[in-house]
């Protein structure tokens, strides 16, 4: 087992704030939404700004060792003990490394080698789960394709009956109308032919 020492800055704290970015939810459209304000735009800014913004390089004043400056006896002894205390801590801390590299020597070509072979079983399963997902996207186009082909010829036989219909209503309508001018016509004839007949009479 290795004896590796975990990173150091790393606190709860920080995952903490790292699961929070990582939960914020993007939903502009830049290429549709144009109403920014100032106050938008600067908050893009700063958030690129500090995007960019390069690294703090790293701390090395914790491996530093040093001399006591102290005038006095008893000041010389305190700072001797610190001195003496930072030192043996960091002591410890090259121990650790050394016996990592010792550790990785002997081990890690392996264990390199088999995390190697198990990302690429897990990249040809992606591979193989993409293509799979891919005839599926195909299939389900083709097939929305055709719903909406026999979609499209059933409302051309709709349109074309109801267009039909339309026309039949209108004709029929004209009919109607003709019709009714007739039996006015017939029956004006009528009324005059029945004065006539009493006027003779």
């Amino acid at each position: 087992m290795l004896a590796l020492s975990g990173p150091t800055g790393l606190t709860a704290e920080n995952d903490e704030q790292d699961s929070v970015d990582f939960q914020v939810l993007v939903d502009a459209l830049p290429y549709l939404d144009t109403e920014y304000n100032d106050a938008d735009r600067q908050t893009a800014l700063r958030l690129i700004d500090q995007e960019c913004k390069e690294m703090s390089k790293l701390d090395m004043s914790r491996c530093e060792l040093p001399c006591p400056s102290g005038t006095s006896r008893a000041g010389d002894k305190v700072q001797w003990r610190k001195a003496i205390k930072n030192a043996k801590a960091q002591n410890e801390h090259l121990v650790t490394r050394q016996i990592n590299l010792e550790l990785m020597e002997e081990y890690a070509a392996e264990s390199y080698l088999r995390r190697n072979r198990e990302l690429e079983q897990l990249c040809t399963e992606a591979e193989r789960e993409l293509r799979r997902t891919k005839e599926q996207v195909m299939e389900i186009h083709a097939r929305r394709k055709m719903a909406q082909l026999d979609a499209g010829r059933q409302l051309r036989e709709l349109e074309g009956s109801w267009v039909a219909m339309v026309t039949n209503n209108y004709r029929m309508e004209l009919a109607n109308n003709q019709m009714a001018a007739t039996n006015a016509q017939m029956a004006k004839r009528l009324r005059l032919d029945s004065s006539a007949l009493e006027q003779l009479s």
